[in-house]
């Protein structure tokens, strides 16, 4: 037998007397002599001998034993410490509470967050979850979010987001899908950066930073996809756009959701951030190396990256509203109230330099014109003169017209529309009529001019051409009504109609040249016409989310850009290479253009 053997069979007192020399008995094969002699020798004690033997062949084994579990025990525990603790706080703002068992409880660093759990956070409160290797959830302020399911072995994730602003930054793992819900929207992703806000009682939108989404409507069913720097909205009647791109359209291998190494294009949001009822944003004048934003109740001065130089904020507790835009001349902007109020403020830094009572308002969507050094006003009862030294309005209209609209110069000349009296004419720059007269029996718009030709359309859908003598020249009934100021550059006008079709019409015979349908509904028809003239094409926005960008040559839509904004687009400016959107509630989105 081998020596281990020979070890395991001997007992304790033949092994007295091997070691002792009173046995000649030996093992029969494989025997370390060497060792065996050694012992004979009395190099080794018995008692240490033994032990010697008993450590090596009989501990060796409960020592891997011992080792393997301890390896098992601790790798179990760290596997149940992760599923039983599977989110926890990376960050925390101010007071923020979860619901666990109907009970509310506030949430510290070191809490832990469980399936069914809801956090919400408050007016200046937001929190950071740890999704261990699935990425991170930022919970903004008057938010409330649901862990529906968690699943840490697989990677599966089911969040809610149930009002609020919840930003979500989703790693990779096994290609396993991670949800987030709104009452509205299923959204599904592999692994990418996106916004979701849910606005109660019934609209959701979503803004992805990079990568692929896949939304599907709860209630209509409709499927979308989405990418890196696109916005989409939806309500209970679906998806707020006619952009929308089916699943089933696009092939299978597109649809895997990767992160985009080239960079996003510009995107900024001005949050208004006044209790103000009326904060539409009525449009934007750029000056210099900024531009003003204009609203019912405040004016803002911005860079063109969006941050904020001046703000002068008048509104309820001051009782001014604006309907107009401003003007800007000699370092100061000039603006007119609804109450009758000519306000002049400097460009530097938004004080107000002066507040007079005018004869009058300007009205909704008119401006004041500012005609070489002279500064006029299109009040109701006329066109008034603002006197420089005096710092007064004249107390009488410099022409007699009413409810005129800005007027426009032709060789010296002033050509004013008026809406009230549905009128027309021109007048000297001493405010002598040389002739006037009632063009139509509805409102007419402003003119345009045209190889020294006046150009004009009313409310009944009549486009009408006059030469600078007054004669009409062409009169022609367009088979839509014109809804938007007409605009004419380089020989072409471009004008919008009530249905959400955009046209480019020939000056020479107002023939039609191109048209495409913006929105296919009344829901979402251009209802104020919102379009911006860039170099190569036009941007125009169907007044709810979407803002198209068209081939100024045929029309063709070359792009469609979903903005961020809540409320529906009031208007759009383009300065700078980027697109400025204004919406009723007086945010503001800064859109890079490609």
């Amino acid at each position: 037998m081998n020596m281990k053997k020979w070890y395991e069979n001997i007992s304790e007192n033949d092994f007295e007397k091997y070691i002792t020399g009173k046995s000649s008995e030996n093992p029969s094969e494989k025997t370390d002599y060497t060792f065996l002699s050694r012992i004979r020798n009395g190099a080794y004690k018995k008692t240490d001998t033994y032990s010697h033997f008993h450590f090596i062949f009989r501990t060796i084994p409960a020592i891997i034993s011992v080792s393997l579990l301890f390896f098992i025990v601790t790798f179990i525990y760290q596997k149940i410490s992760l599923v039983n603790n599977p989110v926890s706080i990376s960050s925390i703002n101010n007071q923020v509470y979860y619901v666990r068992e109907n009970n509310t409880r506030l949430i510290s660093s070191t809490t832990s967050i469980k399936k069914d759990d809801i956090i919400f956070t408050g007016k200046i409160s937001e929190c950071s979850l740890d999704l261990n290797e699935r990425g991170i959830i930022t919970i903004n302020n008057e938010t409330e979010i649901r862990i529906d399911s968690i699943e840490t072995k697989t990677g599966h994730y089911k969040v809610a987001v149930e009002k609020g602003t919840a930003t979500f930054q989703i790693h990779k793992k096994n290609n396993i899908p991670f949800y987030v819900n709104t009452p509205l929207l299923i959204i599904e992703v592999i692994g990418t950066q996106f916004e979701v806000n849910h606005k109660a009682p019934s609209l959701s939108t979503v803004t992805l930073t990079e990568g692929v989404l896949s939304i599907t409507h709860k209630i209509s069913r409709d499927i979308i996809r989405i990418h890196a720097g696109e916005v989409i909205k939806a309500d209970l009647n679906g998806f707020i756009t006619d952009s929308m791109i089916k699943i089933a359209e696009i092939p299978k291998t597109n649809i895997q959701n990767s992160p985009i190494s080239e960079k996003s294009p510009f995107r900024k949001i001005i949050k208004n951030g006044s209790n103000e009822k009326n904060n539409a944003i009525l449009g934007f004048i750029p000056y210099q190396n900024t531009i003003i934003a204009q609203s019912e109740s405040h004016i803002t001065m911005l860079d063109t990256n969006g941050s904020t130089i001046w703000k002068k904020i008048y509104g309820n507790t001051t009782g001014i509203r604006f309907m107009s835009l401003p003007v800007i001349f000699n370092n100061s902007l000039f603006i007119s109230s609804t109450d009758k109020k000519f306000i002049t403020l400097n460009m530097k830094n938004g004080n107000e330099t002066s507040q007079i009572i005018m004869d009058g308002a300007i009205l909704f969507g008119n401006t004041i014109s500012v005609i070489e050094s002279d500064v006029y006003l299109p009040l109701n009862k006329g066109i008034y003169l603002f006197n420089f030294q005096k710092k007064t309005v004249e107390s009488k209209p410099f022409i007699t017209i009413t409810e005129p609209l800005s007027p426009i110069v032709s060789d010296n000349n002033f050509i004013i529309t008026s809406i009230a009296d549905k009128t027309i004419g021109l007048f000297s720059r001493d405010g002598k009529p040389q002739w006037k007269y009632q063009l139509s029996d509805r409102s007419v718009f402003k003119a345009i001019l045209h190889e020294n030709t006046i150009i004009t359309t009313d409310l009944q859908g009549n486009m009408y051409k006059l030469d600078m003598s007054g004669k009409i020249l062409i009169k022609t009934r367009m088979p839509f009504i014109i809804t938007s100021q007409p605009v004419i550059e380089n020989g072409v006008i471009y004008t919008t109609d009530e249905n959400g079709t955009f046209y480019s019409i020939h000056p020479k015979d107002f023939s039609v040249i191109h048209s495409i349908l913006i929105a296919n509904n009344k829901r979402n028809a251009i209802n104020q016409g919102v379009f911006t003239l860039l170099p190569e094409s036009i941007a125009i926005t169907d007044s709810l989310a979407t803002i198209y960008i068209i081939n100024k040559k045929d029309l063709s839509i070359t792009k469609k850009l979903n903005t961020t904004l809540v409320s529906p687009v009031t208007k759009i400016h383009y300065f700078d290479n980027k697109l400025f959107a204004g919406s009723r509630n007086g945010d503001i989105e800064i859109m890079g253009i490609e």
